[in-house]
């Protein structure tokens, strides 16, 4: 009911102008990675922001997709407080390879 329907997920142009200004990708977009290596994740939790909780120290908080949508796993439940995914990266014990 509450659904975002989209009719297209990418915008391309093609056959520009000699001359045209080059677009500045934004971060939800291909090719705009860190290209630096990244830790691994070690550790993972959730949290219940509306019910106090806060993100623990070392972790982030997933709060968006990488389309930008909202990351909330409770998105569009009614009545349920919303969760948010965190997680730990760091080489202080061995990465995470399976989630049971």
């Amino acid at each position: 009911m509450g659904e975002c329907r989209r009719l297209f997920e990418y915008f391309v142009i093609v056959g520009l102008e000699d001359g045209a200004e080059d677009l500045v990708p934004t971060a939800q977009e291909c090719g705009c990675r860190n290209s630096a290596p990244l830790a691994p994740i070690t550790d993972i939790c959730v949290i219940f922001p509306g019910l106090g909780e806060t993100v623990p120290d070392g972790f982030e908080r997933i709060t968006s997709t990488p389309m930008g949508y909202a990351a909330d796993l409770n998105h569009g439940s009614l009545r349920t407080p919303s969760v948010f995914l965190c997680f730990r990266r760091g080489y202080h014990k061995p990465p995470l390879v399976d989630i049971g």
